[in-house]
């Protein structure tokens, strides 16, 4: 992104996949998609040009967290499944087709889907460690079911 004076931000994604039956090909494996994506990262301070060459000299880093709803200790990255989707009540998982198996009935990529995972704390390194405060700090950015 580029203000009117020149200066960039860039932002980094992570992806997440899906898988569909392409075609109606029920007896083949389904075919992987981008199912959507969460923000890793935002990196500023640069000038047009210069965002991709050079190294930026700020940035603030997000980490993600499971869209669960359960205790933490439930709620691992590799938990969802068939038996536990009641944990992702916004998560459409019954559209979910995994790796390798058919995908009877999941007809097309649903691009709109909520992703798994939901924004969790963030950091910018520079500003802490320009203010030497010892240990990396982050802002817990809050999770709330309505």
């Amino acid at each position: 992104m580029k203000d009117p004076h020149g200066n960039v931000m860039s932002f980094y994604y992570g992806k997440e996949t899906n898988y569909y039956t392409q075609n109606l090909k029920y007896t083949e494996n389904g075919k992987p998609y981008v199912r959507g994506g969460y923000l890793k990262r935002a990196e500023y301070g640069q000038r047009d040009g210069q965002a991709y060459t050079t190294a930026a000299p700020a940035r603030v880093v997000f980490t993600t967290d499971e869209r669960c709803v359960d205790a933490p200790a439930d709620c691992e990255p590799g938990d969802l499944t068939d038996a536990t989707a009641g944990r992702w009540p916004d998560v459409p998982w019954d559209r979910n087709c995994v790796a390798n198996t058919k995908c009877e009935g999941k007809n097309c990529p649903h691009l709109l889907d909520p992703s798994e995972a939901r924004l969790g704390d963030h950091t910018d390194p520079l500003r802490l460690q320009l203010l030497r405060r010892g240990p990396l700090e982050a802002d817990a950015c809050l999770h709330r079911q309505r």
